[in-house]
C-alpha cells in the first residue's frame, strides 16, 4: 500500500484508518510524505518515510521504486527462510518417525523373544 500524505491527508481520519488497517494485517505500507507536512504522523511510526516535493515528482517515483525493490528482496529472503525452516521441520519429523518406528519394532521383537523363552 503506497500512502501519499499531503498536508490535508495527514490529518484525515480515513487515511489514518486505512494505514492502521493495512498495518494490522501486516500489509506492506510505503509511506510518502509531502515535504511541507508538519505534525504528528503516529500511524506511520517505525516506517521509513519517503519525503517528496510536489515540484519534483520523478525523484519521488524513483525513491518509491527503490523502496519497493528493497521490500521485494526482503520479502523474498523471508520466504526463503520460511521455506528452509519448513524443510528442516520435515526432515526432523521424518527422522523422529523412523526412529519411533525402529524402537517400536525392537520392542515388539524383544517381547516375542521373551514370550518364546517363557514358553520353553
Amino acid at each position: 500500500m503506497v500512502v501519499v500524505l499531503t498536508d490535508t491527508g495527514v490529518r484525515s481520519q480515513f487515511v489514518n484508518q486505512e494505514v492502521g488497517a493495512a498495518r494490522s494485517i501486516n500489509k506492506p505500507v510505503i509511506p510518502t510524505l509531502e515535504k511541507k507536512v508538519k505534525g504528528k504522523i503516529g500511524g506511520l511510526a517505525g516506517l521509513e518515510l519517503i519525503i517528496f516535493d510536489k515540484a519534483k515528482p520523478k525523484q519521488a517515483i524513483r525513491e518509491v521504486s527503490s523502496y519497493v525493490s528493497r521490500l521485494k528482496l526482503s520479502l523474498e529472503l523471508e520466504m526463503k527462510e520460511r521455506e528452509d525452516t519448513l524443510k528442516t521441520i520435515a526432515v526432523i519429523t521424518f527422522i523422529v518417525f523412523f526412529c519411533s518406528l525402529a524402537v517400536f519394532w525392537l520392542f515388539v521383537k524383544s517381547n516375542e523373544c521373551i514370550q518364546a523363552s517363557a514358553c520353553r
